[in-house]
């Protein structure tokens, strides 16, 4: 999925944006719950998805990155990281939001969160967040 965000940056603070995001995402350690995650928070506009649902932007869902997405999936594409839960942290707030998307443009450890999640944690006019995340009683 594409950021929102993105369409209202100029074409020279993208480039500048794009520099200083791959450098700020990162990982403590593994995919494994309770592991603590570094990465960026963006939000898009939801709707149908890669693990067969659809939902809306008031919902608390997230899209992961698609390279994680695809290390899970089953005969059909499906991830078996969707309907997993995941804790997100930033400035002090946290929302729980629902995996149910692969974002392509997102660093492994990125997320893009639905409009109300990312609303959650700050004003949609910052449109990028330095994040803070983990998975919520996940066996995988």
């Amino acid at each position: 999925m594409t950021p929102l965000y993105s369409y209202a940056l100029t074409t020279a603070t993208k480039s500048t944006y794009s520099t200083s995001a791959a450098s700020t995402s990162s990982s403590s350690s593994s995919n494994f719950s309770g592991s603590k995650h570094f990465g960026r928070g963006t939000y898009y506009s939801v709707g149908a998805d890669n693990c067969g649902t659809s939902s809306s932007d008031s919902d608390y869902v997230v899209a992961i990155s698609r390279a994680l997405y695809l290390t899970k999936v089953d005969s059909q594409d499906i991830s078996s990281y969707c309907g997993q839960q995941i804790d997100v942290n930033y400035g002090g707030k946290s929302v729980t939001v629902t995996v149910v998307d692969s974002c392509e443009s997102c660093g492994e450890n990125d997320l893009d969160l639905s409009p109300s999640a990312f609303s959650a944690l700050a004003d949609q006019s910052v449109g990028v967040l330095d994040i803070e995340w983990n998975w919520v009683n996940s066996a995988l």
